[in-house]
Parts: structure tokens; C-alpha cells; sequence
């Protein structure tokens, strides 16, 4: 087998870098070679570096940039493993010199010392790009919604030199830009003399582009890498499982067998998918579960007898997923994920969960109207976030959350447009980090949060249109940082807030036209605070 220990599948944003990636590195593995998956969001990345604004200049950035460059290609060369990373030679270096308006000869000299730096260690290079970038750019936005895109845009085209210098704006400029971006970035691809494959993505047949880049990689390395890996009558695997876009793939039964994963089971992206039967043996996952964007996917039923998942429980853009049924055989979960589900209603098969060790996020689920099935939960290690970018727009009601007594982070109930009351949670005496309820468009109480004794940092209140009484924290005592009550037409009074002894930063009350002028100007006396 020919010594390569770098394998880099590059490309823009929505071209598939980071699942073609994942598919490569599990069918080396498959193919008994060790590989390891390095993420383009993985910290610490050993070569991503981030936007060049954060450093003192673009030639800092590229110092920085070559000599995490070096100090990569001498652990690779003493690894007994292939690094299968996501990105870093055009998007990050091509792409983020560009919006900074670097010249042109100057990006192709970073990109030859970088490759000069990893000639030793034999790269193969994988470069998914789009002919058609105009469609393909308005199908990632659509995918990944307004927030995402308005952030991109904001970001890259109207912030940066580049942008700026080219009066670039909205859509058309950032096109504009990633067509500069990608035929800058086809032109040096061209002039690289390494292994490498270009594929042009647009048509999005990603069952097919797999098949080639194996093949092209089977050639490079000189080991034919198994298309299918053969699961019959495998109870334990060490590594890691995944099932991926894979468009003919209605049930998991090749997998029937398996009893333990040692590592992360990655169920995502198969169109025809609707249920998990295959995997009804299955105890254990020693690392991350993640079921995402499977849309046919309805139950989680087969996951009943799985007992241990050491990492995270993603649950994501599963759009026909009504329940969590199947996942009762969980006390504790390290960190759950349940975001973007469009028919979930509510979250029945987490009834037995007492303890989140670090974070829980539901958010994005459109049709989640309560939070049955959390029943039994005690303590949120991390945070709590309940919304947050799109809110769970049919969420009435926090019941579900009546045992809570305890959130080791922060508490956000966010953009959740038809929540009426924070009615449910009734045990806590002290959040650790901050609690904020911001724009819940029907919200008019704060339920009986009374229990609440401390808030560690900052109490935020804020755009809540219909939120009349904040009652609900009439036990709260102190906070740790600020107190922020701002955009809140309809609130009345401050009543609720009457047993506060101390605030350690500032205090902003505004754009409360509801609230007496002569209210306010008291709990600033009353907190020896000047009113600003």
C-alpha cells in the first residue's frame, strides 16, 4: 500500500466535503486501515485557523497558518494512522485570503508551501466543486435557512475588504464571490502535482460520486476498499458504524447481528429509510448516536434494547419522526440534540432519562407542542436551551420539566412563538449561568419559577410583545451579572422582582412603555443603582 497519511476532501460550503469525508474514513477502517476523521469544526483542528480578522494581519494569519501546517505533516509522518480532513487547502486558505483581498500571486505561494510542507507524507487530494454555483448556492441556503444565510452573507460579503472593494452586495455578491472563490481554486487544482480527483457535485448523486472516489482511492492506495462493508453475523465492531446517503436503503437488517459500536453510529441521509429494526440487538455505542435528515425515518422503535451511548444523542431534520419511542432504555444521556424534526409532537421515549450530563438542545422542531417525556429529569450538567436560531413554533407549555431541579449552564427559552406560560418547571433554586426568555411571541407570564433563589449570571428578558407579569420570579434573590428587561410593550409592573438583594453588574430597563416611570426609578434606588 502506497505511504499516503493524508487524504483532504475539499471544497465550498454544501458541497459534501464533510460526508464524503466520514464515508471515507469508515470504509477505511472497513478495509482494516486506520484512519482518523478530523472534522472541519474539530477542536482543537490542528490546522484550521479562522477568520483573518482576529489576527493582526493577513501575513500573521499565514505565518500562523504554515507553521501549524508543519508541525501536522511531522505528526502525520510518525502516525500509524491516515488523516482523512475536511477542508483547509481552499476552503479556509483559498477562500478566506480572497474576502481579504490578498492578490492573487500571493494565495498561490501560500498554497505551494503548504503543499511542499505535506509532499513528504504523499496527500491525495479530493475536490468537490459545482459548475452550476448560482443553483447550487440558493439550494445550500434553502437547506440551511435565513439565519445561516443572512449570517454568510453579512460575514463575507459586506464585512470583508473584498466584498467592500468590489461593492458587492446580497445574493448576487456572494456568488459573485464564490465563483471568484472556486475558479481561483479549479485553476490551482489544476497546476498541483499530487494525487487527486475533481468531481462536480451539482447534480447531487452522492451514491455516485461515492462509488468514484473509492475507486480512486482503492488506485491510489494500492488496497481495494471494500463499496459495501459486510456486517453478517458481526456482534462487535470497534470502530466506527455509519450508514449514509444511501438513496435504496429502507431498513437496516445488514446490520441485525450487531450487539456493540465501539466508537460513533452515524445514521444520516438515506431517503427511503423508515425504521430502525436492524438494529434491535443493539447495547451499546461508545461513542456519538446520531440520527439526522433521514425523511422517511417515523419510529426509533428498533433502538429499544440500546442501553449506553457514551457520547452525544443527535436527533436532527428527521421531518416524519413523530416520537422518541425506543429510547427508554436511558438513564443518563452526555449530550442531547433534538432539533429540526418537523412532525415530532412530543418527546415520549426519554421518560426514564433523570440525568444530561453536559447540554440539551430541542429546538427547531415546528410541531412539538409539550415536552412530555421528561418527566423524570433532575439535572442538566450544561445548558438548557429550549429554541434558540428557529424556536419550536407549537410549544404551549413547559410542563414536562417538573422534576428539574437543577441546570449547571444556561437556561434560554427562545423564539418558541406560541409559548403562553412558563408553567412546568417548579424545583429549581438556582440556575448557574444565565436565564434568558427572549421573543416568545405569545408569551404573558413566567409561570411559577418561584423557586428560583439565584441566577449566577444574566437575567434577560427580552421582546416578549404579550409578556405581562414576570410574578413567576418572585423567590429570586440575587444575579450574578446583569438584569436586562428590554422590549417588553405589555409589561405592567416589576412585581416578581421585589426579593432581589443583589445584582453584580448593570441594570437596563427599557423600551417598557407599559411599566410606571416611577416603578422603575424605585428598584434602581432600591438596588443603589443611577438610572441611565
Amino acid at each position: 500500500m502506497r505511504d499516503s497519511k493524508l487524504i483532504i476532501v475539499d471544497g465550498f460550503n454544501g458541497s459534501g466535503k464533510s460526508t464524503t469525508a466520514e464515508l471515507i474514513s469508515l470504509h477505511l477502517q472497513g478495509s482494516g486501515i486506520r484512519a482518523c476523521d478530523i472534522l472541519e469544526d474539530h477542536r482543537p483542528n490542528p490546522v484550521r485557523m479562522g477568520d483573518p480578522f482576529y489576527f493582526d494581519s493577513v501575513d500573521a494569519w499565514i505565518s500562523e497558518k504554515i507553521k501549524r501546517w508543519e508541525v501536522f505533516a511531522a505528526q502525520l509522518k510518525s502516525s500509524s494512522e491516515i488523516a482523512v480532513l475536511h477542508g483547509q487547502i481552499f476552503h479556509e486558505t483559498v477562500d478566506s485570503l480572497l474576502y481579504f483581498g490578498t492578490p492573487e500571486r500571493t494565495i498561490r505561494e501560500v498554497i505551494d508551501q503548504i503543499l511542499s510542507i505535506i509532499h513528504k507524507i504523499h496527500p491525495i487530494l479530493i475536490y468537490l466543486y459545482q459548475t452550476n454555483l448560482r443553483k447550487f448556492i440558493r439550494k445550500t441556503f434553502d437547506d440551511r435557512g435565513p439565519q445561516w444565510t443572512n449570517m454568510q452573507i453579512n460575514w463575507k460579503v459586506h464585512n470583508r475588504p473584498y466584498g467592500q472593494q468590489n461593492g458587492l452586495q446580497g445574493f448576487d455578491g456572494f456568488v459573485k464571490l464564490y465563483s471568484e472563490c472556486r475558479n481561483l481554486s479549479t485553476q490551482i487544482f489544476e497546476t498541483l502535482d499530487i494525487e487527486k480527483l475533481k468531481i462536480d457535485v451539482g447534480k447531487r448523486e452522492w451514491s455516485a460520486y461515492t462509488h468514484r472516489v473509492l475507486k480512486f482511492l482503492s488506485e491510489c492506495l494500492q488496497q481495494q476498499l471494500a463499496s459495501d462493508l459486510n456486517w453478517n453475523y458481526c456482534t462487535d465492531h470497534d470502530g466506527d458504524v455509519g450508514i449514509l446517503r444511501n438513496s435504496d436503503t429502507e431498513n437496516l437488517h445488514e446490520l441485525s447481528t450487531l450487539v456493540n459500536i465501539g466508537r460513533d453510529l452515524r445514521i444520516r441521509d438515506n431517503i427511503r429509510l423508515s425504521d430502525l429494526q436492524g438494529l434491535s440487538l443493539l447495547e451499546s455505542i461508545g461513542g456519538d448516536l446520531q440520527i439526522a435528515q433521514n425523511d422517511r425515518l417515523k419510529t426509533l422503535d428498533g433502538l429499544k434494547n440500546l442501553q449506553v451511548i457514551k457520547g452525544e444523542l443527535q436527533i436532527v431534520n428527521n421531518k416524519d419522526l413523530r416520537d422518541l419511542l425506543g429510547l427508554e432504555g436511558f438513564s443518563k444521556i452526555d449530550l442531547l440534540r433534538i432539533i429540526g424534526n418537523l412532525g415530532l409532537k412530543n418527546l415520549r421515549g426519554l421518560h426514564n432519562v433523570e440525568r444530561i450530563s453536559r447540554s440539551i438542545i430541542i429546538d427547531g422542531n415546528a410541531n412539538l407542542s409539550s415536552l412530555e417525556g421528561l418527566e423524570s429529569l433532575e439535572q442538566v450538567g450544561g445548558d438548557f436551551f429550549i429554541g434558540g436560531r428557529a424556536g419550536n413554533a407549537s410549544l404551549k407549555t413547559l410542563f414536562g420539566l417538573q422534576s428539574l431541579s437543577r441546570i449547571g449552564g444556561n437556561f434560554d427559552i427562545q423564539k418558541n412563538r406560541a409559548l403562553r406560560s412558563l408553567n412546568g418547571p417548579n424545583r429549581m433554586s438556582r440556575i448557574t449561568g444565565r436565564l434568558f426568555v427572549e421573543e416568545n411571541e405569545e408569551l404573558i407570564d413566567l409561570g411559577n419559577l418561584s423557586t428560583i433563589v439565584s441566577i449566577g449570571r444574566r437575567l434577560r428578558i427580552a421582546n416578549n410583545p404579550k409578556l405581562k407579569s414576570i410574578e413567576g420570579l418572585s423567590g429570586l434573590q440575587s444575579i450574578g451579572a446583569a438584569i436586562e428587561i428590554i422590549g417588553n410593550p405589555s409589561l405592567v409592573s416589576l412585581k416578581g422582582l421585589d426579593q432581589i438583594q443583589t445584582v453584580g453588574r448593570h441594570i437596563t430597563i427599557s423600551e417598557c412603555p407599559g411599566l410606571p416611570e416611577t416603578e422603575i426609578t424605585l428598584f434602581f434606588d432600591r438596588m443603589g443603582r443611577k438610572r441611565q
